[in-house]
């Protein structure tokens, strides 16, 4: 991608990857060789669809879907959630900041909780239920840090705490510094352990909104700066995804040596390692992440044919439109991405003497939008 990857805030625990025992149910996703790539490859059409001028979400951490209803969650600047309906018709907005029940000083995660019909918010120490409107039901109080959740059924969750996380209240103390995922009750707070830690101490941390995703009854898991990414069902590991990027997978002992921020922006780290800047999608048929290599890259894998396309620039060969592929969401076999109407604009006007006499979905909607419009969602179809 043209855009570059940079870091202004880390919280770094490093550590060293223990042996593993066995390599059966083990699967390999593989980069592509090239590094650029034609979206037609991959691409069978690409929809814009402007929304609402009141929708002004140019941040857009985790899209949430129930079946009727899109959940679009700014997370770390707005803090609110937008709820839109099938149309992608603003119906409501969860923005309740502050101390009181309801209320939340930020945003930690969020899932769709299929056993009440809710809307389940993770701030801080407390879970926070919403109806479907956005309006406030219940909350629970946690006694440790969750960093990730996903409904298991009816109050249990599958969650990720991050390992060296302390309980007060909790039996299990010991349990939260030797696995990354838990089944956790939000009533009773007992904790099982699902998913051992596969490291000595804790994983290099960064902020990352999609690590952990539910499909049907399936769960999927992976971390920045692993190359797994893990399959569950029943409390289980049934497959583990390897990750493989052309052996040079940035050291741990490097990270170790050096200070996160520096290293990761070094141009000539970025010019000699890559490491995965996970943001995981999924759905029954494919499995997505992203990747630096020098600069931004999107990982494509069909979980049916076991075949994988990787890239940092998609050259856009279908409408000559944005070049990116900055995945937001995954529904089914249709990428989510939201571009503001001013970057649709400025690539028009850039490229005016080659798209003023094309008439395509994206020189409509380039010469719809103005600077007062709202997001414009960007769905690609894979084929």
């Amino acid at each position: 991608m043209k855009s570059t990857f940079f870091i202004s805030s880390l919280f770094i625990c490093l550590s060293c990857e223990k042996p593993t025992a066995s390599k059966k149910n083990i699967a390999t996703i593989s980069l592509s060789d090239s590094r650029e790539i034609q979206m037609s490859k991959i691409i069978s059409e690409i929809e814009y669809i402007p929304l609402p001028d009141n929708f002004n979400f140019h941040f857009v951490d985790k899209v949430l879907f129930n079946g009727e209803s899109y959940f679009f969650g700014d997370f770390g600047h707005t803090y609110k959630i937008a709820i839109l309906d099938k149309d992608f018709r603003l119906s409501g907005t969860i923005e309740n900041y502050g101390g009181g029940p309801g209320e939340y000083q930020y945003i930690r995660d969020a899932c769709i909780n299929h056993s009440t019909k809710t809307l389940d918010l993770l701030s801080g120490t407390k879970l926070i239920r919403y109806d479907f409107e956005g309006d406030f039901i219940e909350e629970f109080k946690i006694p440790f840090l969750i960093s990730k959740l996903e409904h298991l059924q009816n109050d249990d969750y599958i969650i990720h705490i991050r390992p060296g996380i302390k309980s007060s209240l909790a039996n299990n103390e010991k349990a939260l510094d030797n696995h990354l995922l838990y089944q956790w009750n939000c009533k009773t707070n007992d904790l099982t352990p699902i998913l051992p830690n596969p490291y000595e101490g804790q994983i290099p941390f960064i902020s990352e909104p999609n690590v952990l995703k539910r499909v049907n009854n399936d769960y999927f898991f992976t971390k920045s700066f692993t190359d797994s990414i893990y399959w569950i069902k029943d409390n289980q590991v049934i497959q583990k995804y390897h990750l493989e990027f052309r052996n040079k997978l940035i050291p741990m002992k490097l990270l170790q040596e050096n200070d996160m921020v520096e290293l990761l922006n070094n141009p000539n780290t970025r010019e000699r390692y890559i490491y995965h800047y996970a943001r995981l999608y999924a759905s029954e048929d494919y499995l997505m992440t992203t990747y630096v290599e020098n600069a931004n890259g999107t990982l494509i894998f069909n979980r049916k044919t076991g075949k994988s396309i990787s890239a940092s620039r998609f050259i856009n060969d279908i409408d000559n439109g944005l070049p990116y592929l900055n995945p937001r969401f995954l529904q089914d076999n249709i990428i989510f991405n939201i571009f503001s109407p001013e970057s649709l604009m400025e690539h028009y006007e850039k490229h005016q003497d080659n798209l003023s006499q094309v008439d395509n979905a994206f020189t409509k909607i380039a010469k719809q939008v103005n600077r007062d419009s709202g997001s414009v969602l960007v769905r690609y179809h894979l084929k």
